[in-house]
């Protein structure tokens, strides 16, 4: 179970190379949109596809590519919108992100404890239920995120002043 948890650790690791580059050149708006569009995507594809092993290890590799992104884009945002609080304001998204992490298996234990209580509510049955909430609610945040953004919210939207980034600058 836990090696199924770590392919997107994996996956996450290829794609934040990319990220501080994408962040970059699109801003960190951007790639919070196209992050939490992904990252609720293959929540829902986690939530929906019950014993096909290959669906839920392909939805698990989605969600390394988006999620680790996200997280440079999220911490990015931040810094660019509060710059006097930056430390504090950092380390408490830092200390949040792992919220998600010291739940889960908190969640995981009220399930088992629900799936034995019921013969109707499975393991099976109840596991894919914190994907799904988590999934909806990411799909719903993006859509959010794009429609509600206030008219005096500063635009950090945009690219920022850097050289596209190349290896030969550390040689």
């Amino acid at each position: 179970f836990g090696l199924l948890f770590s392919i997107s650790a994996i996956s996450g690791l290829a794609s934040v190379l990319l990220g501080g580059t994408l962040i970059d050149r699109w801003g960190p708006v951007r790639i919070i949109r196209i992050g939490l569009l992904g990252v609720g995507g293959a929540m829902l594809i986690l939530a929906l596809c019950g014993a096909r092993y290959w669906l839920f290890v392909m939805a698990m590799i989605v969600f390394g590519v988006f999620i680790a992104p996200l997280s440079l884009a999220i911490t990015a945002y931040l810094a660019r919108l509060f710059p006097r609080p930056q430390r504090r304001v950092i380390s408490l998204n830092l200390a949040s992100s792992s919220l998600g992490g010291m739940l889960f298996p908190l969640v995981g234990e009220g399930l088992l404890a629900l799936s034995k209580q019921s013969p109707y509510f499975t393991f099976a049955r109840v596991l894919h239920l914190p994907f799904i909430l988590v999934g909806s609610l990411l799909l719903a945040a993006s859509l959010l995120y794009r429609t509600r953004m206030p008219s005096h919210a500063p635009r950090l939207d945009v690219p920022s002043t850097l050289p596209p980034w190349h290896w030969r600058q550390f040689q």
